[in-house]
């Protein structure tokens, strides 16, 4: 918890393969990691103030774990179109969140899809996603003890349009989180609510 730790692989294996057929490529993985010490999200209870109040702390923990994995990459590309999609699964076992430690999220991924207009013209689509986190937090004001939590999962989906007046120069706007969701990338920093983003693009 007070310091930076380093992480021990003890077994890891894969096996997979990937192809592509004319616009469409494939990767298909899978395999079996068992940790010594790996990094997890952690999440504790401060000891209170003068006042009474405690804060709620994120951190990095570092504890022993076995997973199973399973990935999938997917991509079409032509000329003017372009969708892709990645998608992971852990099963994760052997780990004792009881610490203040959360599991890696069972499915995480990501999909985009895009298309152009003579290069000129871009618009696109695309999703970020992971599901339910869960664990337990630390409470350092009763003697240390635990209780169960979970950090939600979230589909952050986004919306881009850009416009190029060259090839060196062009214009670009993105819609975020545009499910309103409360999207936790990082514990208890939350992302709340619709953002939008605008921009320059400069190819020197």
């Amino acid at each position: 918890w007070p310091l930076m730790d380093f992480s021990v692989e003890r077994i890891g294996a894969t096996l997979g393969f990937k192809g592509s057929v004319s616009k469409f490529s494939y990767d298909l993985s899978g395999g079996y990691v068992n940790y010594a010490n790996a990094p997890l999200d952690a999440i504790v209870v401060s000891m209170p103030f003068a006042d009474g109040s405690a804060d709620y702390l994120p951190g990095i923990a570092y504890a022993g774990y076995q997973k199973a994995f399973a990935a999938l990459d997917l991509q079409w590309k032509s000329e003017d179109f372009r969708a892709d999609v990645q998608v992971k699964y852990d099963h994760v076992f052997g780990l004792e969140t009881s610490g203040g430690l959360f599991a890696p999220a069972a499915i995480n991924g990501q999909a985009a899809v895009e298309y152009n207009w003579s290069k000129r013209i871009y618009a696109g689509v695309d999703c970020i996603f992971k599901t339910d986190r869960k664990g337990s937090v630390l409470d350092l004001r009763q003697a240390q003890q635990t209780y169960d939590a979970v950090i939600p999962g979230y589909a952050d989906l986004g919306a881009y349009f850009e416009y190029a007046f060259s090839n060196s120069f062009s214009l670009w706007a993105r819609g975020g989180n545009l499910l309103n969701m409360t999207i936790q990338h990082n514990p208890l920093y939350a992302e709340k609510g619709v953002n939008f983003t605008v921009g320059i693009c400069l190819n020197l």
